[in-house]
């Protein structure tokens, strides 16, 4: 008889109150303005998202960020950068970024006529006209949203630092893309002055670095190969590249005509094309659309025909200025094609070894996982195991600290483990060859969520430090006794100290430093000032734990009671639900 899965078996469900101890209750009876700036609010902060997980690691780490972001006066008044809203926002804008550049080019090439004749004003200038004020209005939210620095992966939320940092990159590019066309539609000036205007639009092609990136982010939240997005996003410069280049090159005709320069040779590409495509008075709406987007293909095939570098006889030219831009084309061409083959190179292994070999990994884990028919949870918990583990990036740790010498390995260490040494309590105070000596025997350990770390009747009397992740200590009963966290410790002192016994179990992927016994005894004989230490922490871990055991007592004795209630949330958060009379 085939046993029957048990659905969702590897999901935690928490018997911990959920409420986080600084952070406001808000009461179920609160006005509907109340609860809209409740939800306002938590839109505007930290989410958890690919983005969000690749700089805070743990849910310890996200929640200290929340509580930076939301608890903080000074922050009040700022939108943090991993938030829902500001990752819609950057979606939407990066649309309108796209969409607009396009259309604009597009239109002030093959649309002149229109363009500079305000009697002729179809409906394109007034979308054009919002689209910009839309973008308008995303440069001064820009001033409240917080930025990244990926070098340290540091989030600012300073709003001087975040004014200065945006003054200095990307104002004058948003801004004057904006303002430029707005003025373009609201006042009537000549065909000079307003052809320069729009065409001020082009600025925004500085910010092509953060379409790519926010469409990448895009593709990484439907869990997209990386080999698929690549192929997308060199598609999309290539795209972006040939239009951008095509409507520049029919441009000249209209700076021609503006600013009356004729032209020198009577054999030049463009004039031939212009006077065999002239424009009647009388020609409809669609009769022109449709002339217009035949010598749009018609310079898009002169164009990608020097792009690639394969130009036929048929695409000749005597002016001297057509020429240039022709053969800058075609550079620009060798330069994508430099680019395309850089990024296949990378993607089969030549330039980032380290990420090829990871994908090596995971395709042989893959394979031995299907092989051997793994259930599906089991091969999430194994893939969550390698992401957290390397990063996406295989190399060999050991081989590289042994190529080191004695002192250099040291100090390799030590910066190493810098983030161990800030949360852990018991590095605070010892000396610097204490630490290193500590350091230098840790083992490091990755758990996936609900991995057992410690069995309740195993007594090795190792201490395990965590860096990252939330575990729990769980009776064998199975009630939840207390989470550690970020900077805590378990091992000799719980087990030896507990009333009853307990194991700790791994509520989502922690990343553990192992200590063990005959360690101990080395360091403590070598440095006695980590044995007072360890005594010190084991005398505070017992009240703790005592404490939370008398606690999680009197909850169970109490369980219909109202003040059980109102401490685990119920009433607060859920509020109760009452029934209208008709």
């Amino acid at each position: 008889m085939p046993v029957k899965r048990i659905a969702n078996r590897f999901v935690h469900s928490c018997e911990l109150s959920q409420i986080d101890e600084k952070s406001k209750i808000h009461s179920p009876y609160d006005t509907c303005f109340q609860s809209f700036c409740h939800g306002l609010r938590k839109c505007l902060t930290i989410a958890k998202n690919v983005d969000s997980s690749t700089y805070f690691r743990s849910l310890a780490a996200f929640n200290r960020e929340k509580n930076r972001h939301l608890l903080s006066r000074k922050y009040r008044r700022v939108i943090h950068p991993f938030s829902n809203f500001a990752r819609r926002e950057d979606l939407v804008v990066s649309f309108l970024w796209f969409t607009i550049f396009v259309v604009q080019s597009y239109v002030g090439s093959f649309f002149n006529r229109e363009l500079l004749d305000e009697k002729h004003a179809h409906v394109y200038r007034h979308v054009l006209a919002f689209a910009n004020l839309l973008l308008l209005c995303d440069v001064v939210l820009r001033f409240f949203v917080g930025y990244l620095i990926d070098a340290t992966r540091t989030v600012i939320l300073d709003h001087k630092s975040i004014v200065k940092n945006y003054l200095k990159t990307y104002f004058i590019f948003d801004f004057g893309a904006g303002f430029s066309f707005l003025v373009f539609y609201i006042f009537n000036l000549d065909d000079r002055a307003q052809l320069i205007l729009y065409e001020l639009h082009t600025l925004r092609i500085v910010r092509v670095r953060t379409i790519l990136k926010n469409l990448d982010n895009l593709l990484c939240d439907f869990n997209v190969r990386e080999s698929i997005r690549i192929v997308v996003l060199i598609s999309f410069i290539g795209f972006l590249s040939l239009h951008t280049l095509t409507c520049a090159f029919g441009l000249i005709p209209v700076y021609r005509k503006v600013f009356q320069i004729q032209y020198e040779f009577e054999n030049s590409w463009l004039s031939q094309t212009d006077n065999h495509s002239p424009q009647t008075q009388f020609e409809s709406g669609w009769e022109h659309t449709h002339s217009s987007l035949q010598k749009y293909l018609h310079h898009l095939s002169m164009v990608l025909c020097h792009f690639v570098g394969c130009a036929i006889p048929k695409y000749k030219t005597a002016d001297y200025l057509e020429m240039l831009i022709l053969a800058w084309i075609t550079i620009f061409g060798l330069i994508f094609y430099v680019y395309v083959v850089a990024k296949v190179l990378q993607l089969f292994g030549v330039v980032n070894i380290s990420e090829t070999k990871f994908e090596e990994l995971k395709i042989q884990s893959d394979k031995y996982m299907r092989r051997n028919d793994f259930p599906g949870d089991l091969r999430k918990r194994v893939n969550d195991y390698y992401d957290y583990k390397f990063d996406k990036k295989f190399f060999s740790e050991q081989k590289i600290l042994d190529s080191l010498s004695e002192h250099l390995r040291m100090e390799v260490l030590l910066y190493s483990c810098r983030n161990l040494i800030e949360e852990v309590q018991i590095f605070k105070g010892l000396s610097r060859s204490a630490i290193g000596s500590v350091l230098a025997l840790l083992k490091q350990e990755v758990y996936v969520a609900n991995d057992v770390i410690l069995e309740p009747d195993e007594r090795t009397g190792d201490i395990y430090f965590i860096l990252y992740g939330t575990c729990a200590i769980e009776l064998i009963s199975g009630k939840e006794v207390m989470h550690i966290e970020d900077g805590d410790y378990f091992g000799i002192v719980d087990m030896e100290t507990a009333t009853d016994p307990s194991s700790i179990v791994s509520l989502e992927v922690s990343e553990v430093y192992k200590l063990e016994r005959k360690d101990i005894k080395y360091c403590c004989k070598c440095f006695p000032e980590i044995k007072q230490k360890l005594e010190k922490m084991a005398l505070h871990r017992m009240r703790k734990f005592n404490q939370m055991m008398s606690l999680r007592g009197v909850e169970d004795e109490t369980t219909d009671d109202i003040i059980d209630n109102l401490r685990k949330g119920r009433i607060l958060h859920r509020g109760i639900h009452r029934l209208a009379f008709l």
